[in-house]
């Protein structure tokens, strides 16, 4: 969590002079390890900003909804941003896009929610 440490001090550094969103994101999948989910809430504790995810890298397509969902609904309840990449890949049927859109209407987060494609 060092790196996470060093972001919240320059965020907290250059709030003068600028709004610096810090994104927690599980670089290869919020559910491929326990230790990714439990990262995640340790960064948000710490006071990272934003959810952020990358359903694709999940092993199968279920995984990856299910990586939506949880996402959206940890945001949901710390009253948060998402920040999510979906479907950045060669496979037609990767659709987590309208998996966020769901959720994001589902729970309320209009507004809050980027989808990276």
């Amino acid at each position: 969590m060092r790196a996470v440490q060093a972001l919240l001090a320059i965020r907290d550094e250059f709030k003068p002079y600028l709004d610096l969103q810090l994104v927690a994101f599980p670089q290869d999948g919020y559910l491929r390890l326990p230790a990714n989910r439990e990262n995640m809430v340790r960064a948000l504790d710490m006071g990272i900003d934003v959810v952020g995810g990358i359903p694709h890298f999940e092993r199968t397509m279920a995984d990856g909804a299910e990586s939506v969902a949880a996402l959206c609904e940890l945001a949901a309840r710390r009253g948060l941003r998402v920040d999510m990449h979906c479907d950045e890949s060669d496979d037609p049927l990767s659709r987590h896009i309208e998996t966020l859109a769901g959720h994001t209407l589902r729970l309320g987060l209009q507004g809050r929610v980027t989808a990276r494609t």
